[in-house]
């Protein structure tokens, strides 16, 4: 604006993104899909696929499809993502379905009809060499193998046989011309499918109308890629100090998904034991009998579970065992849990451990260990705990009481653990790292520089310690000339500033987390 005026020697190139929004119905490649399937046929054998397409792009331009109408009998399925369409159940097939499919892109959705013509095979001239056919592949190989070659005759002289898949599956392919199957190299998980019927159709030359069909039988051969894992844990057991030889203490279960040899599983002790061993089912019994005074005294033993592969996987579990005399009392459960707020009200009962005692006498309940800041207490008659202190998320999320029982009369003890888990309640407003920002700007700054960035912290956990920002209108013009990054905390000129007219803005910024009852701090910001 000066004079004489000056010009920038290059002019600046603004490239403008047109974002996309999705405002474009899916578009079938036809109103109308015709086809034919010959019975018998089997199921997954592919009649026909079906084809849409959205103008719009990325995500707004994936479509699902549905079959909505005409599916009597569900005898044929669509895949949602690729529009295939097979043949689900083969039994009592009508002589002909009108489908109506469905493609939507979660906004927009049009259809299409799809007629089938369901046929009678009539007696072909082709036959196979044998009545059926069946191979093996092996679990988790990556080798493309040619798994068996099909062979049919009754061709015409000079007239070539072509073969296909009629149920494709991206693990097999065939020569079109010599009916060799062979695998893609794709691998096999013989735990998720373990066998697959795969249906051949040979045609004569270019005539459709000479068809025969076969059906492969392949089976995956298992691999030990499996180690057994036990179940139905934690384990815990105790063992009277005056039981028998032989007696069954605690049984542990470990399964393993392979078949045969490979899924066979074998348990025995890691380290052997005096008193202590395990049958082949599991069952860990006593060996020699406790001397009287082996008073709660507790063992750890580690069991084993090792499957029959070559090589062998297997895995281990540790069950403490408790020797208890007649007067000890047992717990009703191995160990409690249970999840309490933070902001629990003071004296609420937590949870209530119960012992009882084998002679019928009276169980006192202590804590022993896990509450180091005395915030729990137990009625030592009832078992009930409570709190008696306030609790924080912050401090301590957790705690793991030890809780002894013991017997009036003999003083024989039991202890359980009880965790106890703190939930975080949205109770720490968000704190600005600075009690106030300042910054000095000059009014020539075009609009969209950055002026300052605020940031908060918040003690919370989870969603409750998320941030975001805004400014707070006040009686001021102020707030009109700046904007804030909700998600960083960024302020930004929104308008020209004009030194004449306003020396000085102080924008209110407000963090705020978020809580379901979320908690708000604020601060000053001072723009010179």
């Amino acid at each position: 604006m000066g004079i004489p005026r000056l010009y920038a020697e290059y002019a600046a190139n603004v490239t403008i993104y047109v974002i996309d929004i999705n405002d474009c119905p899916p578009v079938f490649s036809r109103e109308l899909y015709e086809t034919s399937v010959l019975v018998p046929t089997y199921k997954g054998v592919k009649v026909i696929s079906v084809n849409a397409t959205d103008a719009d792009s990325g995500i707004f331009s994936q479509l699902m499809y549905s079959i909505i109408e005409g599916n009597i009998g569900e005898k044929f399925s669509i895949n949602p993502k690729t529009g295939d369409i097979t043949v689900q159940n083969t039994t009592q097939l009508r002589s002909r379905y009108e489908l109506t499919v469905r493609a939507s892109d979660g906004r927009f959705a049009s259809t299409a009809s799809v007629k089938i013509n369901v046929k009678e095979s009539k007696a072909s001239r082709l036959k196979f060499t044998q009545s059926s056919y069946s191979a093996t592949v092996q679990e988790n190989s990556t080798e493309a193998k040619t798994i068996v070659v099909v062979t049919a005759i009754g061709n015409q002289i000079n007239e070539p046989l072509f073969y296909h898949i009629l149920n494709p599956d991206s693990r097999f392919k065939i020569s079109p011309t010599s009916g060799v199957l062979s695998t893609t190299g794709i691998p096999f998980d013989r735990e998720r499918q373990e066998s697959f019927d795969v249906v051949i159709e040979v045609t004569e030359g270019y005539k459709p109308s000479v068809v025969a069909h076969i059906v492969v039988e392949v089976t995956v051969e298992d691999v030990n890629d499996n180690a057994p894992f036990f179940v139905n844990l934690p384990y815990y057991a105790v063992v009277k100090v005056d039981s028998e030889v032989g007696h069954v203490i605690r049984r542990v279960t470990a399964v393993d998904k392979d078949t045969g040899r490979n899924g066979e599983v074998h348990y025995y002790l890691k380290e052997h034991h005096e008193h202590f061993q395990i049958d082949p089912t599991g069952e860990i019994s006593l060996k020699k009998k406790f001397e009287l005074d082996t008073l709660n005294k507790e063992y750890l033993v580690t069991v084993v579970a090792k499957d029959g592969g070559d090589p062998a996987f297997s895995a281990e579990v540790t069950v403490p065992i408790t020797v208890m005399s007649k007067a000890m009392p047992v717990f009703e459960k191995p160990f409690y849990s249970v999840e309490i707020p933070e902001n629990i009200q003071l004296h609420s009962p937590v949870v209530h451990v119960q012992a009882n005692s084998p002679e019928g006498l009276k169980v006192f309940y202590s804590i022993i260990d896990g509450d180091p800041f005395n915030q729990f207490t137990i009625n030592f008659n009832t078992g009930v705990i409570n709190v008696v202190a306030l609790l924080d998320f912050e401090s301590h999320p957790a705690y793991k009481l030890s809780i002894r029982a013991t017997d009036s009369l003999t003083g024989a003890h039991a202890d359980v653990f009880v965790d106890i888990i703190v939930e975080d309640i949205n109770d720490n407003p968000p704190v600005f790292t600075e009690q106030s920002y300042t910054a000095t700007l000059s009014e020539a700054f075009v609009v969209g520089t950055s002026v300052v960035q605020v940031s908060a912290t918040d003690a919370d956990s989870g969603t409750n310690r998320g941030i975001s920002y805004q400014l707070v209108e006040e009686n001021s013009e102020s707030h009109d000339y700046f904007h804030i990054d909700s998600s960083t905390g960024l302020i930004l000129t929104a308008r020209t500033l004009d030194y004449e007219q306003i020396k000085q803005h102080k924008l209110l910024v407000r963090a705020i987390d978020g809580g379901m009852l979320p908690l708000s701090s604020d601060t000053v910001v001072t723009v010179d």
